[in-house]
């Protein structure tokens, strides 16, 4: 199974390095990165740039919108971009365990009928050291609740939660969605 990544930018230099590098670190590389930059001022795009060149191996695609879109028009650009079975969501400001992507793609392997999945993210502060909880723990959608939800219901339970579920967790099966 083939994986994108549809990675979202906006005056993320201060973070976008560890972000780039952690997909770097995975067991398993994705195929494509694809990366939607909202009209950033500060040094994303020289940062991105210089990763690109560095990193070759990897089939890249920046685009820089003329104009700014906003968050969801711009993560709506990425994911048209994306062409692998597999589109991973990504904000700019992530470091990505070294097993996410074999473990989704994996759980997505094991479960043809899955359409999309999302996972928990440990929270760091500014220095990367992992604060209490991880995101689902501080969330509404503590543990109770997730053992006892039924995984078909998810969207119920996002809507009724509060929409507890983070973009940055998200997994998509590209046949599932509307453009293709």
């Amino acid at each position: 199974m083939t994986v994108s990544i549809a990675l979202c930018t906006y005056n993320g230099e201060q973070f976008i390095q560890k972000q780039l590098d952690s997909y770097l670190s995975q067991t398993v590389l994705p195929n494509e990165i694809v990366i939607c930059d909202d009209g950033s001022t500060d040094n994303t795009i020289p940062i991105i740039k210089n990763f690109i060149n560095n990193n070759p191996a990897i089939q890249w695609r920046l685009v820089q919108n003329d104009e700014k879109l906003g968050a969801s028009k711009n993560f709506e650009k990425a994911i048209e971009l994306c062409k692998e079975e597999l589109i991973f969501l990504s904000d700019q400001d992530d470091i990505w365990s070294n097993l996410k992507i074999q473990q989704t793609r994996l759980y997505f392997e094991q479960n043809p009928d899955c359409k999309s999945s999302f996972s928990n993210a440990a929270l760091i502060d500014k220095d990367d050291r992992e604060i209490n909880g991880t995101l689902l723990e501080t969330t509404f959608f503590k543990s109770g609740i997730r053992d006892n939800y039924n995984k078909y219901d998810l969207l119920y339970w996002s809507f009724l939660l509060g929409n507890v579920i983070t973009g940055a967790t998200i997994a998509i099966r590209r046949l599932a969605l509307h453009f293709v």
